[in-house]
């Protein structure tokens, strides 16, 4: 890449040899160095490039800055949010028509619990019907379980959950922000 110089500036860049640049005019081209340099979108923006130029070359500058610290925030602790619903999703079905489901059928498997098993039950009894459990006592047997072992999963989750949200909301440069986001779900 090189950069054509009038004057004190840079007036037009190509992606060319010098060996491309006749003779007569390679006094006015510069070979361009500097690569962009990676930075983490989240958390900086960048800006440039700006050139400086030298007697054998053109430095390209960039300037990466933190972005305001509590944009940052707030980003990241949506995006925690979101990480934490794909957790769950790893066990659970996903949509409210189906978080309803699992709340009445956990409603119905705590009153046959506690009533021994009289009344109407629908959520337990499509258990049976579809054969996912042999009776109404094996299918609250079998929704308590799931309800225990999603129970501690849950916390887990909101456990992590929240303690990565309480560093972000701690954290005093954009870099502790973006790494407090690093939870191992």
């Amino acid at each position: 890449m090189l950069a054509r110089i009038d004057g004190n500036g840079v007036i037009e860049t190509r992606d060319i040899a010098m060996d491309d640049v006749p003779p007569h005019k390679r006094d006015s081209w510069r070979l361009i160095v500097g690569d962009e340099p990676s930075y983490n979108k989240a958390t900086h923006t960048r800006t440039g490039p700006t050139y400086q130029i030298e007697a054998d070359r053109v430095l390209r500058v960039w300037q990466v800055v933190p972005r305001d610290l509590d944009e940052v925030k707030t980003s990241i602790k949506a995006k925690i949010d979101l990480d934490a619903e794909a957790a769950r999703l790893k066990y659970i079905t996903a949509g409210s028509g189906q978080a309803l489901e699992y709340r009445e059928v956990a409603e119905e498997t705590a009153r046959y619990a506690a009533t021994g098993g009289a009344g109407e039950y629908p959520m337990l009894q499509a258990s049976v019907s579809v054969g996912e459990a042999p009776s109404l006592a094996e299918a609250a047997a079998l929704i308590a379980a799931r309800e225990q072992g999603w129970a501690m999963i849950g916390a887990e989750i909101r456990r992590l959950r929240l303690t990565a949200k309480m560093a972000v909301t701690a954290a005093a440069t954009v870099e502790q922000a973006a790494a407090a986001a690093e939870v191992v779900w």
